[in-house]
């Protein structure tokens, strides 16, 4: 099946003048949309694991059909991320190893948000208070925000806390903010 999928968008793509890879990623973007309707319609209101769990499936299955396994890279940098918060806690220490590790991964940003969450409230600025996470997340709720559908290809660019209050709390106007990357409306 990957072969004759492969070769519809390999036909698609030289007819339109683009590259496989470049077709695959607008293609993958755009899905978060109806992936973003699919949600609402069956899972909105569901027990939020089950939520965390269709986003982790569906952003892996479309980051595997762009990357293939490659996508080992990704799930060993959420685990690395994961065992680091649980290990070194909401510490300096962590946000320094993440960043060693993860240079250039957009997970820092959770680690940062995590050591913030264990910092006194008068020393954070008014954004850090905002997104700053005082219960280190679960691995479901690390996996899904990384493999969110709507962002994963291009990262995660959105704070943990915002995707920790997504499946609970759904505003009309979230799913847009989330794939144009706007701004944060908390």
């Amino acid at each position: 099946m990957s072969e004759e999928t492969g070769g519809i968008i390999t036909k698609f793509s030289e007819s339109i003048g683009v590259t496989e890879p470049a077709l695959k990623l607008i293609l993958t973007v755009f899905a978060g949309y109806p992936l973003a309707l699919v949600h609402r319609k069956y899972l909105y209101g569901k027990e939020v694991s089950l939520q965390h769990l269709f986003f982790i499936l569906t952003g892996f299955s479309l980051g595997y059909w762009n990357y293939g396994s490659n996508m080992y890279h990704c799930v060993f940098t959420i685990f690395f991320t994961y065992c680091t918060l649980l290990l070194l806690k909401g510490t300096a220490i962590s946000v320094a190893v993440t960043f060693v590790f993860s240079f250039l991964y957009l997970l820092i940003g959770v680690a940062y948000d995590y050591y913030d969450g264990h910092q006194p409230l008068d020393t954070l600025s008014a954004d850090s208070k905002k997104v700053a996470l005082q219960k280190r997340p679960s691995l479901l709720e690390l996996f899904g925000h990384s493999f969110f559908p709507a962002a994963f290809i291009v990262g995660p660019q959105f704070p943990m806390k915002r995707y920790l209050e997504f499946p609970v709390k759904y505003d009309d106007n979230f799913v847009f903010h989330f794939q144009l990357n706007f701004e944060y409306n908390f």
